[in-house]
């Protein structure tokens, strides 16, 4: 199965390639390889994933940063978990939005630019079932991502919730959200 493929801002010559997987039986080991920078990704925890645009947002984020010389954390795949919070704490984004030792379902994100792509490398190291990233929806938790971004009942009878939370997304840096 191959993962999905968005296109980025056109400026950054980049795409974000994206990968459902279910029953994974070696999240420990990807979560020290990922914090000792072993592998070139981002491993993001599904319940709070609405939709892939979610993710598109935080990476497209993430790359125009790197491109500015503009990083709020260490690499552009610490700063996709950075961006897809509405909290400007780091290690409470990290920690929120990254895998824990004990996760089974995790979603991947590399970032391709030109023919290169970090994903060919980190797939095959996942013991687990691949899955169509339109199966998110089975993992999502609705009222964990409402707790998370703070989106009130009443504001989801004028607004859509990923539309709500692509909002807080795009204007972190600009406002502060009480969480």
């Amino acid at each position: 199965m191959t993962p999905e493929e968005f296109e980025l801002d056109k400026s950054t010559n980049s795409f974000v390639q994206i990968a459902l997987f279910r029953n994974v039986q070696n999240t420990k080991e990807l979560k020290a390889m990922l914090l000792s920078g072993q592998l070139e990704c981002s491993m993001i925890n599904p319940a709070l994933i609405l939709a892939p645009f979610q993710i598109v947002i935080a990476v497209n984020k993430a790359v125009l940063s790197e491109n500015q010389k503009k990083l709020t954390t260490r690499n552009v795949f610490t700063e996709v978990l950075y961006n897809l919070s509405a909290s400007k704490n780091i290690t409470q984004s990290l920690k929120r939005f990254g895998i824990n030792e004990d996760d089974k379902s995790l979603v991947v994100v590399a970032i391709r630019k030109n023919e290169i792509s970090s994903l060919d490398r980190v797939l095959p190291l996942i013991s687990g079932d691949q899955c169509p990233i339109g199966e998110i929806k089975s993992l999502t938790d609705i009222t964990l991502i409402q707790k998370t971004y703070n989106v009130k009942d009443e504001e989801l009878k004028a607004s859509q919730l990923l539309d709500s939370i692509v909002s807080r997304i795009s204007a972190k840096d600009i406002f502060t959200f009480k969480m």
